[in-house]
């Protein structure tokens, strides 16, 4: 990750753990984003996207899950 920062790679890391549920790798990327000098505001946007990303996915997926089922519907 030698094009970002350690502040801009920590708070992607946070988003990405949120995305993913992992609530170790969220308290890792955390501690990182916190020693690179990340304000909570910061660290709370990054979870803020990292909702929207799997959120998108949560929703592409059950419009794929419905185009997959439709042809078993009576």
């Amino acid at each position: 990750m030698e094009n970002l920062d350690q502040k801009t790679a920590a708070l992607i890391g946070i988003g990405v753990a949120y995305a993913l549920n992992c609530q170790h790798c969220m308290e890792y990327h955390k501690e990182a984003a916190l020693q690179a000098g990340a304000a909570l505001q910061e660290m709370l946007a990054a979870v803020a996207m990292g909702e929207k990303v799997r959120n998108g996915a949560h929703d592409h997926a059950k419009r794929g899950a419905g185009d997959v089922f439709d042809n078993l519907r009576a």
